[in-house]
């Protein structure tokens, strides 16, 4: 009768002491499960080795972004200046908007890069 009526409260038999009576345990809510995770991380902030690591992968997620801004930028300009055969002039605009639309999916792509530069 003891094993029934712990199932049928939620909590374990195997847990009961005697003279005790049966309680269900702590709930943890995910959100408090991402505070903690926030204030552990914020806590981390401080250390040499976290701060190596960060600075190495935002270095290198930098670097490969702009490289595929000026490739944006490069085969813009070579596209339309060259293979359209429209001029220098209409080239560099094209450069520009490669540009601006290289910064624009920078923006976007930032989080995906970082995370392919750090695993």
């Amino acid at each position: 009768r003891t094993l029934v009526r712990a199932l049928a409260s939620g909590a374990r038999a195997s847990k009961r002491q005697p003279g005790r009576a049966l309680t269900r345990p702590p709930r943890v809510t995910i959100v408090g499960r991402m505070i903690e995770s926030f204030f552990l991380s914020v806590a981390q902030l401080g250390d040499r080795a976290f701060l190596r690591v960060l600075a190495k992968s935002l270095a290198l997620t930098l670097v490969l972004l702009a490289l595929v801004g000026a490739g944006l930028a490069w085969g813009a300009h070579w596209a339309v200046a060259d293979w359209f055969v429209m001029g220098d002039n209409a080239g560099a605009l094209a450069a520009i908007a490669a540009g601006i639309a290289a910064i624009g999916l920078a923006w976007l792509l930032f989080r995906v890069v970082a995370i392919a530069v750090i695993a």
